[in-house]
């Protein structure tokens, strides 16, 4: 078996407005296996991830996005895992550039690709960082915290300039107070649930329980931790 194969692992609920673009943009000979994890859709998305050659999986929803996406790499096969969002699409451009970096994608365990996170009306990017993309699945990294979840990178890792595409449609601030709320009734000495909390509450336009929630130290261990 070739040491270069590569899993797409996503997971999405009610994406029936995006998952299509999303599956289109990633059709060919890239990924070697696509698994979708369905985590509770009532609308039509299965019915559109049926019209696709996909690995669909099913996974309780428990208000925990890293239980979902730790769920949709353990279905993985590939060497390596690549992961997108239900909004997320790959240019063209992008597209073939990941089939060249497929032939030595051997030659780091984590490659870091640039996202571009938000973009005006005229197209314009307005927001982009680098994130932790594509993983060799025998490092069995695990993903953190119930939301806003993240990759723990303690291994080597290139940056390449590949970008994936983000538009998204609809918000989820409401579902995102929630979570905050009770992971910070249960972490309070982790100030950066505060910081997602405080954003969420500022999106939600609850200024006056964001900003100090945002401005928030946390005391750990006598000592004070931005």
């Amino acid at each position: 078996m070739s040491s270069n194969t590569l899993s797409l692992c996503m997971i999405c609920k009610n994406e029936e407005d995006t998952i299509g673009h999303l599956l289109d943009s990633v059709q060919g000979d890239l990924f070697d296996q696509i698994v979708v994890c369905d985590t509770g859709s009532t609308d039509k998305t299965l019915d559109v991830l049926k019209s696709y050659n996909v690995q669909i999986e099913h996974f309780d929803w428990i208000d925990d996005f890293s239980a979902a996406r730790n769920f949709s790499f353990s279905k993985a096969t590939g060497d390596y895992i690549m992961w997108l969002d239900a909004d997320d699409y790959i240019t063209p451009q992008y597209y073939q550039a990941l089939l060249e970096l497929k032939k030595r994608i051997h030659e780091f365990s984590i490659w870091l690709l640039k996202y571009e996170y938000a973009f005006d009306e005229y197209g314009n990017s307005q927001a982009s960082f680098f994130r932790e993309r594509i993983v060799k699945r025998s490092l069995n990294l695990q993903w953190n915290e119930p939301i806003h979840e993240y990759l723990k990178i303690e291994h080597p890792y290139t940056m390449l300039d590949i970008e994936i595409h983000h538009h998204k449609k609809a918000k989820h601030t409401e579902r995102n107070i929630s979570i905050l709320e009770k992971i910070v009734e249960q972490k309070p000495q982790e100030a950066r649930n505060f910081y997602y909390l405080g954003k969420e509450y500022c999106d939600a336009q609850h200024i006056e329980k964001g900003i100090p929630k945002v401005q928030r130290k946390s005391v750990v261990f006598g000592k004070i931790r931005a």
